[in-house]
């Protein structure tokens, strides 16, 4: 049995961890229950997400849509937009660095051109100076979040 079976958001990865006995100072432990949480978050405003995290989920840990809310009553919800989520939980005080942004970035950009799709780098630590000056030259639709 799959162990993502098991799971769906963090009380019942909790649950699966202490029932496995899974160590909570592993950093699979740790990066999982941060995704979580990060998914927690970014469905709080809506978006419908998937945990897609593991060793061959190609930088890609939370992918879902999200249908941005309508602005006013004139202007019309928008079309659904593909969301992919790569999260970072360090456990170190080192800031996020911008090569990180590759894998986030090539994911956006290889999306059909007629599907919108925003990237967002969720991290436990703040993003350096050269990361928030890539995102914002970056001809991808990016975000940064600190969770």
């Amino acid at each position: 049995l799959n162990t993502a079976d098991q799971h769906h958001d963090l009380d019942t990865f909790v649950h699966y961890a202490q029932s496995s006995g899974l160590d909570p100072g592993t950093t699979i432990f740790v990066g999982t229950a941060f995704e979580y949480t990060v998914m927690a978050v970014l469905s709080a405003i809506g978006m419908s997400l998937t945990r897609s995290g593991g060793r061959l989920d190609a930088g890609i840990d939370i992918r879902g849509t999200w249908i941005p809310p309508a602005t006013s009553k004139t202007v019309p919800a928008r079309p659904p937009v593909n969301i992919y989520v790569s999260c970072k939980s360090y456990n170190s005080k080192r800031k996020t660095g911008p090569s990180i942004l590759r894998e986030l970035v090539g994911t956006v950009n290889a999306t059909p051109r007629d599907v919108d799709a925003f990237g967002i780098l969720a991290a436990a630590q703040p993003c350096t100076k050269e990361t928030r000056q890539r995102l914002a030259m970056s001809t991808a639709a990016l975000g940064f979040m600190c969770v």
